[in-house]
């Protein structure tokens, strides 16, 4: 326990003579203990923008995680109730195209803010991924924002809609 707090220390006193430039970055909390802020959010990778092709029985998707936003609310209003009958309709659309393979809500969200739920999409470009969630009537209207990250996962991911892929396929049938 004591080498790591020596060499912060002694880290720290170096670095604090040193050009910015010439440290490490700030050691990472240990023990179960948080870091001081939670990282930025990244901007979303294109996968059309890399030259990269996924491994033999693996694929690329975007997952877009929705969070509780601005203009959510629990009250049960008929405009609240018209955008969920919205947004549930999008999301068998979406899966009945192929587009969306796998989506469901968090069921520990608790407020403004949080996570509330995740669409898995096999789509090839950004733009196809941002285009199929500002579909929804409730990313439209507020409800939820969305930040989309690219993944790689099997190529086996399908819905029941969804038919299994053909032998060497590297992504969904239907999927664009």
């Amino acid at each position: 326990m004591l080498r790591p707090l020596l060499l912060v220390a002694v880290t720290a006193l170096a670095c604090s003579r040193a050009p910015a430039s010439a440290c490490p970055p700030a050691p990472v909390a240990a023990h179960g203990a948080r870091a001081a802020s939670p990282a930025a959010p990244r901007a979303p990778l294109d996968l059309t923008a890399i030259d990269a092709k996924p491994p033999a029985g693996m694929r690329f998707y975007y997952l877009a995680f929705l969070r509780r936003g601005p203009r959510w609310s629990a009250d049960q209003s008929e405009a609240n109730r018209k955008l969920g009958e919205g947004h549930m309709a999008n999301i068998q659309r979406l899966a009945a195209e192929g587009t969306l393979v796998l989506a469901g809500p968090f069921l520990d969200s608790e407020g403004a803010g949080d996570l509330a739920g995740v669409f898995v999409l096999a789509v090839d470009s950004l733009a196809a991924a941002r285009a199929a969630i500002d579909s929804d009537p409730a990313v439209k209207a507020g409800r939820f924002t969305v930040e989309l990250r690219a993944w790689l996962a099997g190529d086996q991911i399908r819905t029941a809609q969804s038919p299994p892929p053909a032998a060497g396929a590297t992504k969904p049938s239907g999927a664009r």
